[in-house]
């Protein structure tokens, strides 16, 4: 039977499992968490479940809930509004070299054809600890093949980790200090409310405009 993986088609055995995907694919799936579409949404998937032929299956990074505070939830709800109906956002947390890090995933996000191989993209942001104070210096994007933007450059920088193994390669936008702290700074500007200055809105339209110019 046939299922779609991130937009690709695959084949499968009969009543296949998202275990037996997972081992099929490789590196490509790695421990990611598998999401299907249904009518309503998203639902996340057990190794041990049946496959449905012609599903639309996503893989995102494994992330843990945790107990969101005031600040966040409201920059997400501006996020929600600037990145439109067609991509869904979710969050969590990820802990990468033992620290932790906000995840924010951005579905379905558009792609320039001119400079890419694809229409669209799936989006990750890593907000470091002293977030909303700075933001990171740029995304992750579920593409891993080489274009000729200089900024995209399928290896981390800037004390960004590195999510290759995972399936995530680093764009450095350029929008403030980032995870170590230097460079630009300046550049990010957030108020004392989620909707009075830079945010997550601001940080997701800069850095889709980012890879989407030449």
């Amino acid at each position: 039977m046939r299922v779609i993986v991130n937009g690709k088609a695959c084949i499968v055995p009969d009543n296949a499992t998202p275990a037996q995907l997972r081992s099929q694919l490789g590196r490509e799936l790695g421990k990611d968490q598998l999401l299907q579409e249904t009518s309503h949404g998203t639902k996340a998937l057990k190794d041990n479940d049946r496959l449905e032929d012609g599903a639309t299956l996503w893989s995102i990074p494994p992330i843990v809930k945790g107990e969101v505070p005031e600040r966040l939830r409201d920059e997400l709800k501006l996020l929600e509004r600037a990145a439109g109906g067609r991509s869904k956002i979710i969050l969590g947390t990820k802990t990468v070299d033992n620290r932790r890090y906000w995840a924010v995933l951005v579905k379905n996000v558009r792609l320039s054809c001119q400079k890419f191989r694809t229409t669209k993209t799936d989006m990750l942001f890593l907000l470091p600890e002293e977030y909303p104070r700075l933001p990171p210096v740029g995304c992750y994007l579920n593409y891993k093949w080489p274009t000729a933007d200089h900024h995209f450059t399928l290896q981390s920088h800037y004390d960004a980790p590195f999510l290759g193994r995972e399936g995530w390669y680093w764009y450095c936008v350029g929008l403030g200090g980032g995870f170590n702290q230097k460079g630009w700074a300046h550049r990010w500007r957030p108020g004392t409310q989620a909707n009075n200055g830079h945010n997550l809105a601001t940080l997701f339209v800069a850095a889709r405009h980012a890879i989407n110019s030449e």
